[in-house]
């Protein structure tokens, strides 16, 4: 069974106790986790915890395959269901645990992210073309102009604020192709705003915001994942003297994560490097070669430590016992370190 377009947005709107396998595809690797998490929050409710959501890289799955129906049959620490999340699932015998899985569907419920596979990818075909109800596949693919309006649409409603049309554009035009992105650069206005009453104004965007052409948040996560950490820091100190709020910087850096993830499942996969990077929309296409180096910076190993640094720093950040700029610059410290690291094959963090 397949899902495609809109349609999968108004499905996974909605609980399906029949489906027990959710397999995303696709370029858009932070649209695959934004619908992972939300299928996952979905079926486990309000008060399910971070212990309720277990995540397998598919790394880690291909070298003991036999882990994924042993955790789908564990429960969770406080005796309820989990949710098992396998991200970076492309390659051959990660796919072939999750088959071997769905022929025997007990336990918890699982989503796959397989990343930007062919149509012929074994899971994504056999999942795709199913005439069962217990496992659905949906695409991921960049949001377009017409989506990122809607996305404005639904966020601003749920916050109830209104916004002018000059302002409108003005927001869009700092949107890109990344949803989650795109979701946290929206509420980051939101939150500059603060009073739903007053209506958002080409002021306030450019306020909460910054100049995006000037600082451009991809430039920090480039310098400090390519090891240029000195390059990196400068421009953070930039976004924070232009009232940025840091929040952006970060999922910034976890974009390129999910663009590794996206990398590693493209090469498995027996895709061209070349054809990977064009799904990704790197812009300028002068940073696809940079991206290519950083990528070799990253594996997934390294990839999950970094993933938990960020999480670290942003509950640190969000506590207010420390200045978000001392948390966020220390965070760059850090990855830059280990960037620079690889660069001359050192690999300690």
């Amino acid at each position: 069974m397949e899902w495609k377009g809109r349609d999968a947005d108004s499905k996974l709107g909605r609980t399906h106790p029949d489906i027990r396998l959710y397999v995303f595809y696709g370029p858009d690797t932070g649209l695959a986790a934004e619908r992972a998490m939300l299928v996952a929050r979905r079926h486990l409710g309000d008060a399910a915890g971070a212990d309720d959501i277990l995540r397998l890289d598919g790394d880690a799955l291909a070298e003991d395959p036999a882990r994924l129906s042993d955790e789908a049959a564990q429960v969770s620490m406080f005796g309820g269901e989990r949710v098992i999340r396998v991200t970076n699932a492309s390659g051959a015998a990660a796919s072939r645990a999750v088959e071997s899985w769905l022929d025997n569907p007990v336990g918890s419920l699982v989503t796959v992210e397989l990343g930007d596979v062919r149509p012929n990818q074994k899971l994504r075909s056999r999942v795709a073309s199913a005439k069962v109800i217990n496992a659905v596949a949906i695409g991921c693919y960049p949001d377009d102009a017409g989506t990122m309006d809607r996305l404005v649409d639904e966020i601003l409603r749920e916050e109830d604020f209104r916004i002018l049309g000059d302002a409108r554009q003005a927001l869009v035009a700092r949107l890109g192709p990344d949803r989650r992105m795109n979701r946290e650069t929206i509420r980051m206005l939101t939150l500059y705003v603060d009073d739903p009453k007053q209506e958002i104004t080409v002021a306030d965007v450019e306020a909460a915001l910054g100049d995006s052409s000037a600082v451009g948040f991809e430039t920090i996560a480039f310098a400090c994942l390519g090891g240029d950490t000195a390059q990196a820091l400068r421009l953070f100190d930039k976004s924070m003297a232009e009232k940025t709020h840091p929040i952006i910087t970060i999922t910034s850096l976890l974009t390129q994560f999910d663009r590794f993830d996206a990398l590693d499942a493209a090469r498995q996969a027996g895709k061209p490097v070349d054809a990977a990077l064009k799904g990704m929309r790197i812009f300028p296409h002068s940073r696809q070669d940079a991206f290519r180096r950083m990528a070799d910076y990253w594996p997934s190993d390294r990839r999950a430590t970094a993933r938990r640094l960020i999480v670290e720093a942003d509950i640190r950040g969000r506590s207010g016992q420390l200045s978000e700029n001392l948390v966020y610059r220390d965070l760059l410290l850090r990855l830059g370190t280990a960037a620079q690291g690889m660069t001359k094959r050192s690999r300690r963090f």
